[in-house]
């Protein structure tokens, strides 16, 4: 979906949770930071909504493959951290399913 779509500031401005597109390094950075805040206890744990799996399918298996099958850097919990999306229904699917099931407290 287009990024004037505005879901993703939305999202972010309410404390919902992180909505990534397709970017760059800058993008990448922001997403592996959300994680590790959440793996590391600092942050409550949040949606992280990858928007276009096809775009972050390559990276989520080299990261099955690679980081938690051959040198078991991560668990597999850390990977259900991360949820990929296609659409803005995804998305709002994705922040609902979440919401209902954490007793997480927006910032609004």
């Amino acid at each position: 979906f287009q990024a004037e779509d505005g879901i993703r500031d939305l999202v972010r401005s309410r404390g919902l949770g992180d909505v990534y597109k397709r970017q760059g390094f800058g993008t990448l950075d922001e997403v592996f930071e959300a994680i590790t805040l959440i793996q590391t206890n600092k942050a409550e744990k949040f949606p992280i909504i990858l928007v276009c799996s096809e775009f972050w399918e390559g990276m989520l298996d080299w990261i099955k493959k690679i980081l938690l099958k051959e040198n078991k850097n991560i668990s597999s919990k850390d990977l259900d951290l991360v949820k990929l999306a296609d659409t803005k229904e995804d998305v709002l699917n994705i922040l609902e399913e979440f919401h209902n099931n954490y007793a997480f407290s927006p910032n609004f």
